[in-house]
């Protein structure tokens, strides 16, 4: 791909993530201009070329975690982190590949306040568990700490709840 066209997409993805962490709980589509893997993860690496660089460091976990990392390492310059991102290192961004948005059996239902949000706004994530919100919940009580999460999923819709958004009332 040529720096402008790279340079490009990376714009449009970034204009995405801006959209769904300046609105939380809404779901937008990234565009998807560029094909990295036969492995349907170009939503991820994408995202990754958008938001490291690298002074960066990263971690991936779960499946194809180290042929991703090897990617991402040489696509953005970021480093490999030491240990999988968790909730007790404030300031992360923590990136989840989710099934989808549409409410889904296997999805979770909860509601957002705080900042961008107008009274409460609903939302249900496939493929994340209660606990996982709950950590979030926990984490974020306390704002300016916490931590930004943006979910994604394989189709190119990606949503987000930044750190000073609430998460409140949680349903299976």
């Amino acid at each position: 791909m040529e720096a402008a066209e790279k340079c490009l997409m990376t714009q449009h993805v970034f204009r995405a993530l801006h959209q769904a962490m300046s609105n939380p709980g809404t779901v937008h589509d990234v565009p998807q201009e560029q094909e990295h893997t036969d492995g349907g993860h170009d939503i991820l690496l994408a995202l990754a070329e958008t938001i490291l660089d690298n002074e960066a460091s990263f971690c991936l976990v779960g499946k194809d975690g180290e042929q991703l990392e090897r990617i991402v390492r040489d696509l953005t310059g970021s480093r490999k982190g030491d240990a999988a991102p968790a909730f007790d290192a404030p300031g992360s961004t923590i990136i989840y590949l989710v099934a989808g948005f549409n409410g889904g059996p296997d999805s979770c239902s909860f509601s957002l306040r705080g900042s961008g949000i107008g009274p409460v706004m609903s939302f249900s994530v496939e493929g994340i568990g209660r606990d996982e919100l709950c950590g979030i919940k926990d984490v974020n009580k306390d704002f300016p700490l916490g931590v930004n999460c943006i979910f994604v999923d394989l189709m190119g819709k990606i949503a987000c709840i930044p750190r000073s958004a609430t998460v409140i009332d949680l349903r299976p």
